[in-house]
């Protein structure tokens, strides 16, 4: 951190409740979109430090809405895990830390901004490398699902307009290839055309959630492992992290997304594409945490479209990766050059696994259900 930035977090964090005095602040690195500090304080008690975000309004367009809803959603599950019976509430859900002035945000020259109090003796996990770790994970997204199964109106907030559309994404991608921004469309022939081919799985989550097969529901829409947080010493899944794009949509938002990032153990960006499978242990223990979580709450049918929704999630996210690649890097950013060019070509290869094991996959889901 350059003096600037220390000086500029600080003084943001000195806006919220803190309970005493700033004594030092640090990059909190992981994730793709918004800014992390972790700031530690003098406060009295085990609550002395705290997770400072800037959120990023490039892509989080209305923060305001944002935080409604991450407001109203921590608020439920507070009093879902009260109603249940928790003792240790304050590690099962995120909390909101409100600035002097009453917010729970804070606004300036420097950014949109907000605080958490951390979650301590708790670790995070980019992939899940043993099929306890997926189960966990999974019966975390579950529970979180049937937490929400009862929230109550109005809607919450579209966060990122149109953000599980994979129609929308193939447009928008199509005119990407087209418009070739950055002039790397060229080198990226073999992935465009395998995505075009596969094209199909577009709308396989859409259609029925549109003609009510499927219900809405309130879902996190980005749940892989590294947004849960695992107990330190037990490796127990206790809080579901990362709110910003909790909105209306399908639970097989959720489960396709954790098929993606959890089934294979290869990483999200990994070069070996040539290796990379699914593991079938992996996938098993996920789908068993997930339907053990929800507790009841998965309608047939949802548990019918499974295992296509993990086919579908991945299309979709190889999209996204190649398409800010042809866009120049703007979304998700890049650590080297083409690293969303290898971001696509490891999820395509995950894509290729999925629908080579289908069959299989189903016959592990149909003897879960």
């Amino acid at each position: 951190m350059t003096p600037s930035d220390l000086a500029t977090v600080t003084h943001v964090a000195e806006q919220f409740r803190l309970g005493g005095a700033v004594t030092s602040v640090a990059v909190f690195s992981g994730g793709h979109i918004n800014r992390s500090y972790l700031v530690a304080t003098d406060a009295p008690g085990d609550s002395k430090r705290f997770l400072v975000q800037a959120v990023n309004t490039a892509v989080f367009k209305s923060p305001f809405a944002v935080m409604d809803n991450i407001e109203r959603v921590t608020s439920h599950l507070r009093g879902r895990l009260l109603r249940d019976g928790a003792t240790d509430v304050s590690r099962r859900v995120l909390e909101l830390v409100k600035t002097q002035a009453g917010p729970v945000w804070h606004h300036d020259a420097s950014g949109f901004w907000r605080c958490y109090r951390f979650v301590e003796r708790t670790r995070a996990e980019l992939s899940a490398s043993t099929p306890e770790q997926a189960f966990t994970a999974g019966h975390a997204f579950g529970n979180f699902l049937r937490q929400l199964d009862d929230f109550p109106p109005p809607p919450l907030h579209e966060t990122i307009p149109r953000f599980h559309d994979t129609p929308n994404r193939v447009a928008e991608f199509t005119k990407s290839v087209l418009a070739n921004a950055a002039g790397r469309a060229s080198g990226s022939r073999r992935e465009i055309d395998a995505l075009q081919r596969m094209s199909v799985y577009a709308d396989a989550l859409g259609v029925p959630l549109h003609y009510g097969v499927i219900p809405w529901r309130v879902v996190h829409n980005d749940a892989k492992l590294s947004n849960v947080l695992l107990d330190a010493d037990s490796g127990e899944a206790i809080c579901v992290t990362d709110f910003d794009t909790v909105m209306p949509g399908t639970a097989l938002y959720d489960f396709g997304d954790m098929v993606r990032s959890m089934s294979s153990r290869a990483a999200e960006d990994a070069t070996d594409t040539a290796s990379i499978d699914i593991d079938p242990r992996l996938f098993e223990a996920l789908a068993a945490g997930y339907i053990k979580g929800a507790r009841g709450s998965l309608t047939n049918a949802e548990k019918g479209l499974l295992t296509l929704s993990g086919i579908v999630i991945t299309f979709e996210q190889a999209i996204r990766f190649l398409t800010d690649h042809l866009d120049g890097d703007r979304y998700y950013g890049a650590a080297r050059p083409n690293h969303n060019l290898e971001r696509a070509r490891s999820q395509i290869a995950v894509l290729e696994a999925l629908i080579k094991r289908r069959d299989a996959l189903e016959r592990i889901v149909a003897d879960l259900a």
